[in-house]
């Protein structure tokens, strides 16, 4: 009976050394899948579409234990002209590309997003072959989705002239939506935008390459921000001293290239080692690969949120970037796979 009990303890241990070591298997595992970089060093986050939302945590951070939760969401490119507008008409809905899809963007405590075209009823078409310029009234589906900052900085924004961009400026100025990329002279268009949310004062720059002598701002005219590295240096070390959380906004790459070129990656780092905390990638139309930098994260294409780009699958996909802060830590990430579909409507891919 004694040598019963003196074999139980040691059997009770042995069981629970091994409930451990699988839990604790199972946690390490988790970052090793998702291929979260140590800081200093770089790589490549897995992209996560099977599922819904799948967190990729920063080791060493923890979860919430009851900080205060900020939750940012970056969408790709918005495109609401040619078909998408004549959609819209037809429904006589102008919030038909986002019904499917508010219910989760509002959940957001800001919603970012690229803007492709100007909103406005006036201007000339300057003679693109895709020449995009959207009804004012799209503003309705825009603020149904919850957008708090939209970026200008395209190859689109000056496609109905100087006279459409300022309208596009006006119209969302009159609905508590921040623009970033553009503005009404050089000074403004350069300058960070300020959202503070939670207590966290989150800084917003945004350039394209794409910038030329007519869409560029001048001290006079509306117009882009000027795209010159050493000026893009010097504008994200000077915000980030009055920012807690610095985002720079690319529109850049090459289209339909699933993978980032040599070119993204170097300025994406480059801005990154001036001060950025997320960089937030758009233009090719499909989605690119997310990677961890230094301390920050990298998403080099979002693909696109609302286009009419029905030729192939790839174009009819994007991601939403969710980064979840406690207070002015970044613990979470989650990149959530959407779908627009032929009626042209965006929704979570799950659904």
């Amino acid at each position: 009976m004694k040598k019963r009990r003196l074999i139980l303890p040691f059997i009770l241990m042995g069981l629970a050394m091994t409930s451990l070591g699988i839990a604790a298997f199972g946690y390490i595992n988790s970052y090793q899948t998702d291929q979260v970089a140590k800081a200093g060093e770089t790589s490549i986050v897995k992209n996560t579409k099977k599922q819904k939302e799948t967190p990729v945590y920063f080791p060493g951070a923890g979860l919430p234990e009851g900080g205060q939760i900020t939750r940012l969401m970056f969408v790709g490119d918005i495109m609401l002209s040619r078909a998408v507008g004549s959609q819209m008409e037809k429904q006589n809905d102008w919030s038909w590309p986002f019904l499917k899809i508010a219910d989760f963007s509002q959940q957001a405590d800001i919603l970012f997003g690229n803007l492709e075209g100007p909103i406005s009823a006036r201007g000339a078409d300057r003679g693109s072959p895709y020449s995009f310029r959207a009804n004012p009234r799209v503003i309705e589906g825009l603020k149904l989705a919850g957008f708090d900052v939209l970026s200008l900085a395209n190859n689109h924004a000056l496609d109905w002239g100087k006279i459409a961009l300022e309208d596009t400026l006006n119209i969302l100025e009159e609905n508590n939506i921040q623009s970033v990329g553009a503005d009404h002279n050089s000074a403004q268009a350069q300058e960070v935008k300020i959202i503070e949310k939670n207590n966290i004062k989150f800084g917003w720059l945004a350039y394209t390459p794409f910038v030329n002598n007519f869409s560029r701002a001048t001290l006079e005219q509306v117009g882009l921000t000027d795209f010159n590295r050493e000026k893009i240096i010097e504008d994200v070390s000077k915000a980030k001293n009055i920012v807690d959380i610095l985002i720079v906004s690319y529109h850049f790459g090459e289209e339909y290239q699933k993978q980032a070129n040599n070119y993204q990656r170097e300025l994406a780092r480059l801005t990154v080692d001036s001060g950025a905390d997320l960089i937030i990638g758009h233009h090719p139309h499909v989605v690119q690969d997310i990677e961890k930098y230094q301390d920050a994260f990298i998403v080099y294409s979002l693909g696109n949120f609302i286009f009419d780009q029905t030729f192939s699958k790839e174009t009819m996909e994007g991601i939403i970037f969710e980064v979840i802060f406690e207070d002015k830590n970044i613990i979470e990430i989650h990149q959530i796979p959407t779908v627009i579909s032929n009626s042209l409507q965006v929704s979570l891919a799950s659904e």
